[in-house]
């Protein structure tokens, strides 16, 4: 979301994405006192679907201490992923991302020393597909028009795209951000690391990136869950490091 106006919308999908996918209905919405939760708009769908509201007191942040302790959770580990690749800030959201993404992996004593995607799915979640977040990738050009042109284009792995089986990666050369399945790996080498960023506005270029996949798709970038995220990529190996993956 850019902004707090997008809560409405963002909120409504999310409990009918509940609804449809797991054929659970959401009973109650614990928030703090902000205005987004308690629109017109929102307070209409709070009767339709007969949710309640609970809100906490102001300034007692205690009053919702799981959520509270999460979003330090996610915080604490999409700094350390930034910090070790290298990231300008201005990635930070693709960062939040990838910290959601692998938490929901992991076992938790919270929910049995298992983890959230097994609790939700009924099945372990494999792991194969993981690799080193800001880590230097090549995504492979398959419609090269010549014999003589560049068979990749060097990358950053951002992460994994929503609702398909590859990677979510920056491109170098174009600035663009992009999803691609075919890529080479180095899991060892970050190069924000040893570039400089002075001379890049890379909040302009990370807003262009979005808005170009926005007008590609014709609708706005949705947060599905589905159990496609999950899959066995077919891993040829050239040495410890760096993999070559074809999904």
């Amino acid at each position: 979301m850019k902004n707090k106006c997008e809560v409405c919308q963002k909120l409504i999908q999310f409990c009918n994405m509940i609804v449809n996918q797991f054929d659970k209905r959401v009973k109650r919405i614990r928030s703090d006192n902000g205005m987004e939760f308690q629109t017109n708009i929102l307070s209409e769908f709070y009767k339709r679907q007969g949710i309640i509201l609970e809100t906490s007191c102001t300034d007692t942040p205690q009053q919702n201490g799981v959520v509270e302790r999460k979003h330090r959770h996610i915080l604490e580990v999409a700094r350390a992923l930034r910090f070790q690749s290298g990231l300008p800030i201005d990635f930070w959201g693709e960062c939040i991302l990838t910290a959601v993404y692998i938490i929901n992996l992991l076992p938790s004593h919270v929910v049995l020393n298992k983890s959230p995607y097994e609790m939700l799915f009924g099945k372990e979640p494999n792991f194969g597909h993981l690799r080193v977040f800001g880590c230097l990738v090549y995504a492979h050009n398959n419609n090269y028009k010549d014999k003589f042109n560049e068979r990749g284009s060097p990358c950053i792995f951002l992460g994994y795209p929503y609702g398909q089986k590859a990677y979510r990666v920056f491109d170098l050369q174009k600035h663009d951000i992009y999803s691609s399945r075919d890529v080479t790996c180095f899991e060892n080498e970050f190069p924000f690391k040893k570039i400089e960023h002075e001379g890049l506005d890379f909040c302009s270029i990370v807003d262009r990136a979005y808005q170009k996949v926005v007008d590609q798709s014709g609708c706005h970038l949705d947060i599905s869950l589905e159990t496609s995220h999950q899959w066995t990529p077919l891993i040829m190996w050239k040495s410890p490091r760096n993999s070559n993956i074809i999904l």
